[in-house]
């Protein structure tokens, strides 16, 4: 994965916060499904779209999951480029500043009872009964939109 990552990725600290980061940018379906299985393997999971400007996928990882992924990619590399080495020591050393608490997701899951109440009730409605957040609600409505209605929801021509 090192060398996906010398040719279409780049780390380092970010410019405005220097903080850890790892991207891989690539309109390459292929690539982009590789390398997100590699990091599933690696525990984490990214669900990246392709942008509007280029049609290219942009896999970031920020923080503790890019220093995580560039130990697991450098610390005990023989064949590496310096540049890309020299940035990932520098990554290695950030520590997260006391002020900035790490987020923690947690994943909300939706049965299938719950998405047919949510479309067919208020936010408000569903919020209340579902023992959902407004953000979770917000983002089932957003995901549904863009994403197109699960065929269950779907009316069947006769």
């Amino acid at each position: 994965m090192e060398n996906v990552l010398v040719g279409d990725g780049s780390l380092g600290l970010s410019r405005s916060i220097k903080a850890p980061f790892i991207s891989l940018t690539t309109k390459s379906e292929f690539l982009c499904q590789g390398y997100l299985k590699y990091l599933k393997s690696l525990g984490i999971e990214r669900h990246p779209k392709r942008n509007k400007r280029d049609k290219a996928y942009n896999i970031m990882l920020s923080q503790e999951s890019a220093i995580f992924v560039a130990k697991v990619l450098y610390e005990n590399s023989y064949l590496r480029m310096n540049r890309k080495f020299d940035k990932f020591l520098e990554m290695k050393s950030w520590t997260r500043p006391p002020n900035k608490k790490k987020r923690i997701y947690e994943e909300s899951h939706w049965t299938k009872e719950e998405i047919i109440f949510l479309v067919s009730h208020t936010n408000e409605e569903s919020e209340s009964n579902l023992n959902k957040t407004a953000l979770q609600i917000k983002n089932k409505i957003a995901n549904l939109k863009a994403r197109g209605l699960p065929s269950f929801l779907k009316i069947k021509e006769l």
